[in-house]
């Protein structure tokens, strides 16, 4: 499933770099500096350091928030005869709240945002993770997108003052920007964008049009 994987990868790129040029056009931040690099350490050594932390997060979360939380769900509610619908929506919100949940003190402190906003945005972005997983029944993709938004907003495209390599760096005049902390008007539409472009995505390749929840009983990679 590596293309799943390469796939979700290059969509959480495109998506922030897509927010990072909006909100440079509003003037929510100014590049700084291309290809710096502020550690005394070897650029090959940080960027496998980053991109293999990234990697084994992605799949750790991943594996946690949808592979064994939707998975569990959808066995908890399936075996209270509820509907295919309710199960779906029942597993997909529970994950998204507890994935939520466990980024939004972290989230909230690193920005300045309220937890609440926090909270809800961060939310979203796991639900966004969570209906790839629901439609695919396969970790590849959410994981690929994971690592993607993360590896983005790091060695990509990042923030004055970290300590590891940047291919654009900038500063922020207003807000921070990021998927849980930037304009919720901008936010809100990128979430719809990727939301029909992971549904787009499995109905081109798999033919799938809705979740279903019998696929992550069982998650494989």
């Amino acid at each position: 499933m590596g293309v799943d994987a390469l796939a979700g990868f290059a969509l959480a790129v495109f998506l922030e770099a897509g927010l990072f040029v909006i909100e440079y056009h509003r003037g929510g931040v100014q590049i700084i500096g291309t290809w710096t690099d502020a550690a005394a350490v070897p650029i090959v050594i940080q960027v496998s350091i980053l991109l293999l932390g990234w990697i084994a997060l992605g799949f750790w979360e991943e594996t946690l928030f949808r592979g064994i939380v939707i998975s569990n769900a959808v066995e908890g509610l399936a075996s209270r005869e509820l509907s295919g619908r309710a199960v779906t929506l029942g597993a997909l919100l529970s994950s998204s709240v507890v994935f939520g949940f466990g980024h939004v003190i972290s989230g909230a402190i690193s920005t300045g945002d309220s937890l609440l906003y926090a909270l809800v945005m961060i939310s979203i972005s796991g639900a966004l993770y969570g209906w790839a997983y629901l439609l695919s029944g396969e970790l590849a993709f959410p994981i690929g997108l994971h690592t993607g938004g993360n590896l983005a907003t790091t060695m990509l495209i990042s923030s004055s003052g970290a300590t590891y390599p940047k291919v654009v760096e900038y500063s922020v005049s207003g807000r921070s920007i990021g998927f849980n902390t930037s304009d919720p008007a901008v936010l809100l539409l990128l979430f719809a964008i990727e939301f029909l472009i992971i549904s787009g995505y499995f109905y081109l390749q798999y033919g799938a049009v809705v979740p279903n929840p019998n696929r992550s009983e069982s998650p494989s990679v």
